[in-house]
């Protein structure tokens, strides 16, 4: 009995240690279900960059060059593609959503700190709330002081992908302030969730509470 229960327990960490080479849960549910493809090339990819790779081909249909994308202790990774645009980032996020602008997020929000003109990482804490540190600091502050905040379309980034991995959402009881956004009347983009919605909305500039944080983002670099 003793013995069937060690194979037993040995054969689950197998496969265990698989569905982690193979990218997590979500990439394998994927594969099985035929949403994804499995190719077996020479080039080893790790298991980070091999959920960024399917990840980016289930919900964009790109097909990325993952040689940026590395972990680093205690930090989840952005990945951005080239080209890549917020109304397309938020089209493609499988759940309820409301966003404050009529038209598409682009047009209503044009400046941001960094953009796709080309591929790049960048990282943040690993906080399923936004950043403590930054509670009842304002965008208007925060500029001040030289913070690195999120964009909003890192941001909505950063959301696809930690719900795709748990099936769960950020900011469940905080809100994320976009300080990395301006929109094209110098409010800045917001992000939380509320009665089963992500919400994207927005705050003046000099507005702040403690519910109200930035998330800082460091970059691949740094």
């Amino acid at each position: 009995m003793k013995k069937d229960f060690l194979i037993a327990e040995k054969t689950t960490g197998q496969l265990n240690a698989l569905v982690k080479k193979l990218g997590g849960l979500a990439v394998m549910d994927g594969i099985l279900k035929g949403e994804l493809k499995f190719t077996i090339t020479k080039q080893t990819l790790t298991p980070i960059q091999l959920l960024w790779k399917n990840l980016y081909k289930k919900y964009f249909n790109l097909d990325i060059d993952v040689s940026l994308i590395q972990e680093r202790e205690g930090k989840w990774v952005i990945f951005i593609a080239k080209g890549l645009n917020i109304q397309q980032v938020y089209d493609a996020l499988p759940f309820d959503k409301w966003k404050y602008a009529d038209g598409d997020l682009d047009t209503a929000v044009p400046t941001n700190d960094r953009t796709s003109n080309k591929d790049y990482v960048v990282y943040v804490d690993q906080n399923i709330e936004a950043d403590e540190q930054f509670k009842k600091k304002s965008a208007k502050y925060l500029a001040k002081t030289n913070h690195t905040g999120i964009t909003l379309m890192e941001h909505l980034v950063l959301r696809l992908k930690h719900f795709e991995e748990t099936g769960n959402h950020l900011d469940v009881n905080k809100i994320t302030l976009c300080s990395g956004s301006r929109d094209s009347d110098g409010v800045v983009p917001i992000v939380y969730c509320y009665g089963g919605y992500l919400w994207v909305d927005w705050n003046r500039v000099s507005y702040s509470n403690k519910n109200l944080r930035s998330r800082k983002v460091v970059s691949a670099q740094s």
